[in-house]
């Protein structure tokens, strides 16, 4: 509770001092201009912070205003954004995510898609094709969803293609596979395949 009042005086502060003008002139190029980036940090600790909380869509309001401010999305912050849209069933949103950023090819993207056609379609064609599409680029994020045992601890980092993006992948995305019906069973079966 406290971070979220740290959080939320730190960009009422930072609103203020760049005033409306600057916003009106500047959406769309935050994160290029310096004098934004505590702006925006603080924006992305306060989204954070109400996830923890358990309000994902008040964090997710946030992350598309993000997103308003800042498309190319240097705080990766469609990510987050992506998956909760999936886990509050906004399909239409994560479609018009998607789209936004369709050339996407981290594991997070691709297995959304993965999801979100799941859920949409159940075990289509197009569903399998974007799970060979996903798998080929990261094998080591079913394995993770899957599993029953704890994820290993997330690395200051990680690589594409590499179990370190998997673990991130899975640290915020495993619970929310596991909440929809049939998503687990469907993905043992792929993995075995």
């Amino acid at each position: 509770m406290i971070a979220l009042i740290l959080y939320q005086s730190g960009f009422t502060a930072a609103r203020k001092k760049l005033g409306e003008k600057f916003f009106k002139e500047n959406t769309g190029n935050f994160w290029g201009i310096h004098e934004t980036r505590p702006y925006m940090r603080c924006l992305h600790g306060y989204a954070d912070a109400l996830t923890v909380l358990g309000h994902k869509k008040l964090a997710l309001d946030i992350y598309f205003n993000m997103l308003d401010l800042n498309p190319n999305d240097n705080q990766g912050v469609r990510d987050f954004a992506g998956l909760y849209c999936l886990e509050l069933n906004m399909m239409d949103a994560f479609e018009a995510l998607a789209e936004q950023y369709a050339d996407d090819v981290t594991a997070f993207f691709q297995y959304n898609l993965v999801l979100f056609s799941f859920l949409k379609e159940g075990d289509s064609e197009k569903t399998r094709e974007l799970f060979a599409e996903a798998r080929k680029r990261n094998k080591h994020v079913p394995l993770l969803l899957i599993s029953k045992k704890n994820l290993p601890p997330l690395a200051d980092g990680y690589t594409l293609g590499d179990k370190t993006e998997a673990v991130y992948y899975c640290t915020f995305a495993r619970e929310i596979w596991k909440s929809k019906l049939g998503t687990i069973s469907w993905l043992e079966k792929m993995y075995r395949k």
